[in-house]
């Protein structure tokens, strides 16, 4: 009899822990697959929102460039989504993913590749016993932590002091597949003038020019109170790193090495800090 009675307390005891298990599956399920996007058509465009997965299917109705819906499920290269209670199919290279502000964890569901420049045997520019390649390993790291606070999975495409060539940044990036890629220098004057100064932002693919324009508004929004570093601007580059990259990105240079007040400025705990907190209000605006 005590047999029996041992025997039912295992069933039962193993059906309730595999429901509880089930039940947090699923929870856990329903919250990863649930996202806010964007529609990114062209502005004179508009994206169909359809019955099924395909273009055979119908059009329920199309939706305008920037309008916010929700990812529900991902089927190949088409993604199901919820827009005013409807529901319906839109093709995936159509939408981007939407940084909800008010959130406790805004960039959740987020990935960011954070690239520090140089490393190894490349020391990059090297100016008053300071190589470049330290101090963009101390910014990543900084940014890193930043990026993480606000909830972004981050990968490092460098976290020690090792070689890594430019082709090899853009493998990591292509196999991760990121929402962005942010890439940390420091720049020297090309004239050896000692006067050069300021923070600079580039681009290089054109789809990536509003992203790195959002980075540069975040960082001049703090910076312009936190440090006399100027503004140098944002612009086009032709960089191996943007434009292998599949992804969009950008190349923040944190000042000048070769301009000794400068680097005085630039080589700081603080500064890098004030940096970072820029560049993520920047991503953070920027998927809004």
């Amino acid at each position: 009899m005590r047999k029996t009675i041992l025997k039912w307390i295992a069933v039962i005891s193993m059906f309730t822990i595999a429901a509880a298990a089930l039940t947090v599956m699923s929870s856990s399920s329903a919250n990863a697959a649930s996202v806010k996007m964007k529609v990114t058509a062209p502005n004179t465009d508009k994206l169909n929102m359809r019955k099924g997965p395909g273009v055979k299917y119908s059009t329920i109705r199309k939706l305008n460039y920037n309008t916010v819906v929700t990812r529900t499920k991902v089927s190949g290269s088409w993604s199901k989504i919820t827009y005013k209670g409807e529901s319906g199919w839109v093709s995936t290279k159509y939408l981007r993913k939407v940084a909800i502000k008010s959130a406790t964890f805004p960039l959740d569901n987020f990935t960011i590749v954070v690239d520090a420049g140089h490393g190894g045997t490349d020391d990059g520019a090297f100016y008053y016993n300071t190589s470049e390649k330290s101090v963009n390993l101390k910014a990543a790291k900084e940014l890193k932590k930043q990026l993480e606070y606000e909830g972004a999975e981050v990968v490092m495409t460098r976290s020690t002091d090792k070689t890594l060539s430019l082709p090899g940044r853009v493998k990591i990036s292509k196999k991760i597949k990121p929402d962005a890629y942010i890439s940390l220098h420091h720049n020297a004057s090309k004239t050896g003038n000692k006067t050069d100064k300021g923070y600079l932002v580039l681009y290089t693919k054109s789809k990536e020019k509003a992203f790195t324009k959002a980075v540069y508004s975040g960082m001049k929004s703090v910076l312009s109170t936190k440090t006399t570093v100027p503004y140098e601007g944002y612009r086009y580059q032709n960089l191996h790193v943007l434009r292998e990259n599949p992804y969009i990105g950008t190349l923040v240079e944190y000042g000048y090495m070769s301009t000794p007040s400068e680097l005085k400025k630039i080589n700081k705990d603080s500064y890098r800090k004030y940096v970072a907190q820029g560049i993520v209000k920047g991503v953070i605006n920027y998927f809004d």
